[in-house]
């Protein structure tokens, strides 16, 4: 069967026409006068294409960078603000102040912020909700507590606005809870050994600048020492020592109950 198979291919290929070289040789072929989309081939300089490239790249460079101000503006920090009580609170705010971050700096702050939602909120809005909750939870008692309330803000001339809308906020929000506060604002003086010495101490840094005026003025205590009582504690230890804030060369701020118009006793 293979071999007929073979035979009848072979009769077949010998059947085939054969190729003559001088007819493919001398064949009359038209010459391509013009180019057609085939075999066009465009000429594009390389300074062309070196533009376009670098033009990608600057246009792609633009978005990358505007990207990542609108980050960093959003994420950076342009305001902080700290609200002692029983409890204490760090606040930081971006630009247009809206709350980045809130920290607690020991268990009863930690317990409270289970409870706050501060998304897309303001400092005030956020300070106020602290102080709703801190009294709802019992860790501010009913008989006229003081509120501490410390503020920075990197616009300098801005400071005593945020202070007087915060406080705002916190007298409304502890009267909602059936409590008279006693309200004490002081100008924060942000950055450096301050944060970080309070940071070290598990307080917030407006504590710390009041515990630094008692030492100042009473060297007996120690920063250490007095860094373990609550905002109360430290307040009467001022009262019985004699120290009566505001006090000169401490920036404290009589903050008014509705929050209006705090002058500052240098």
């Amino acid at each position: 069967m293979s071999q007929r198979l073979e035979k009848s291919l072979r009769d077949s290929l010998s059947q085939l026409p054969k190729a003559n070289l001088d007819i493919i040789v001398n064949a009359d072929i038209t010459k391509l006068k013009e180019h057609d989309y085939i075999s066009r081939q465009d000429y594009i300089p390389r300074k062309g294409i070196m533009g376009r490239i670098l033009l990608t790249v600057l246009s792609s460079a633009v978005i990358v960078v505007g990207i990542c101000v609108w980050l960093l503006q959003g994420h950076s920090v342009y305001a902080m603000a700290t609200l002692d009580a029983n409890a204490g609170f760090v606040v930081t705010a971006n630009r247009d102040g809206q709350v980045i971050k809130v920290k607690g700096v020991d268990g009863a702050a930690l317990s409270i912020l289970r409870d706050v939602n501060y998304s897309g909120a303001d400092m005030g809005e956020t300070m106020g909700a602290l102080v709703l909750m801190s009294a709802r939870q019992h860790y501010l008692p009913n008989n006229n507590p003081t509120i501490l309330i410390s503020v920075w803000d990197r616009d300098q001339e801005n400071t005593r606005k945020l202070l007087s809308d915060i406080s705002g906020q916190v007298d409304n929000a502890a009267k909602a809870a059936n409590i008279e506060p006693v309200l004490l604002g002081q100008l924060l003086e942000n950055g450096g050994a301050l944060e970080n010495n309070a940071e070290r101490l598990g307080v917030t840094a407006g504590r710390l600048q009041l515990i630094d005026c008692l030492v100042k003025y009473k060297p007996t205590y120690t920063t250490e020492q007095l860094a373990k009582y609550n905002l109360e504690n430290l307040l009467t230890i001022a009262r019985d020592e004699g120290i009566d804030l505001p006090i000169n060369g401490y920036r404290t701020v009589d903050v008014k109950p509705a929050g209006s118009g705090p002058d500052a006793a240098e």
